[in-house]
């Protein structure tokens, strides 16, 4: 209603013309759309039942009502990178780097990723390897590589310690405990919370190309209002 009485009093001031009113009106039907052929039919995961049930079906964890949730870690790692076609003698030079950085580290609790960085240059810097350092978020240890896994998951298990070098593909890593989660079950109720929000977002760009292909519209890119548009998000 207010929108209607907006475009009236628009039109009676000979405003219905102007660039910005016919914006504001294109924005407004757009919204108005999208509220009732959309959000008011995909609102809760009862409104998108089959398509949960077939994410569901998908997930290596299993079917079941209820089901465990194996232990999860959150990591970092600092990497001197030595692949494995390396000669021998490149490789060992590579792991005394890397225990040299383990070693400053390891009679210290508490740890965090940026004492790790500054460990890891301090020792490495100037020694002619590559040097790498990242945070990993909470995962399995399925996710890992073989190497890393077992050394994050069979390694120490107190927040903010360090493990000794491990040789993986890449090169010799210190892994760094930051987190952990121990096993913990997890119902259907709750995975559907988990998955919805992305089953919803999908949902919605499958309904915008099907009205796309209804209506046989074609989208064409302006680039100068596409930068413009770009650098205004920037800036906000």
């Amino acid at each position: 209603i207010g929108f209607e009485l907006l475009a009236q009093a628009a039109e009676a001031r000979g405003l219905a013309t102007n660039p910005t009113v016919i914006e504001a009106t294109r924005t407004a039907l757009v919204n108005r759309l999208v509220e009732l052929a959309f959000e008011r039919t995909h609102r809760t995961p009862a409104d998108l039942a089959a398509e949960l049930d077939a994410v569901l079906a998908r997930d290596p964890r299993g079917t079941a009502d209820v089901i465990t949730v194996p232990e999860m870690r959150t990591s970092a790692y600092a990497r001197v990178i030595v692949p494995t076609r390396d000669p021998p003698a490149r490789v060992e030079q590579a792991r005394v780097v890397a225990q040299a950085i383990y070693e400053s580290l390891a009679a210290q609790p508490g740890l965090l990723s940026a004492d790790l960085a500054d460990a890891m240059h301090r020792a490495g810097d100037g020694q002619g390897f590559e040097l790498a350092m990242s945070e990993v978020p909470l995962h399995t240890r399925a996710y890992f590589e073989e190497a890393f896994g077992r050394q994050l998951f069979e390694g120490t298990s107190e927040v903010g310690r360090v493990n000794p070098p491990v040789r993986t593909s890449l090169g010799w890593d210190i892994v760094l405990l930051l987190d952990r989660r121990a096993p913990h079950p997890l119902t259907r109720d709750e995975r559907i919370a988990e998955v919805f929000p992305g089953v919803r977002r999908a949902a919605f760009q499958h309904w915008v190309d099907e009205l796309i292909r209804s209506l046989h519209v074609t989208i064409k890119l302006d680039p100068e209002r596409a930068d413009a548009l770009l650098d205004a998000s920037e800036g906000s």
